[in-house]
């Protein structure tokens, strides 16, 4: 996987978008108890989520989440041999929103977070509040 750009349209304008990219995990960096399911390999490879952004007018109407979901299908969709999808919150509001869908921080990241794709369809299988 290359670096790929999803955009969401509104009124012909693009009113949210994201990136994903390839991108890989120090085993040591994933908490135990999911390392102990992964193989035993230096790194791990992941999708990592370079950017997921919502244009100011459009911010508040649910885009946010619709954009995490997409990002979230179409990486369990077009990389089976991925291990997670990957963040890297730009502040601790960012943190917290990720969290709330399920992304765990790395150890020793203070804002870098995954979300193990074997959970990721029952974690965001429906928007929360």
């Amino acid at each position: 996987m290359g670096r790929q750009l999803f955009c969401h349209l509104r009124s012909g304008q693009i009113a949210a978008y994201h990136i994903l990219s390839a991108a890989n995990v120090p085993l040591n960096e994933v908490p135990s108890d999911e390392a102990k399911r992964l193989a035993r390999y230096p790194a791990v490879p992941a999708v990592r989520i370079g950017r997921l952004a919502v244009e100011r007018r459009f911010q508040r109407r649910g885009l946010r989440e619709l954009m995490l979901m997409n990002a979230v299908h179409r990486t369990m969709q077009d990389a089976a041999a991925a291990f997670a999808l990957l963040v890297d919150a730009k502040n601790d509001a960012a943190v917290g929103f990720y969290q709330r869908y399920g992304f765990r921080l790395l150890l020793g990241k203070a804002r870098m977070l995954f979300l193990p794709l074997a959970t990721a369809q029952k974690t965001l299988s429906t928007p929360r509040p």
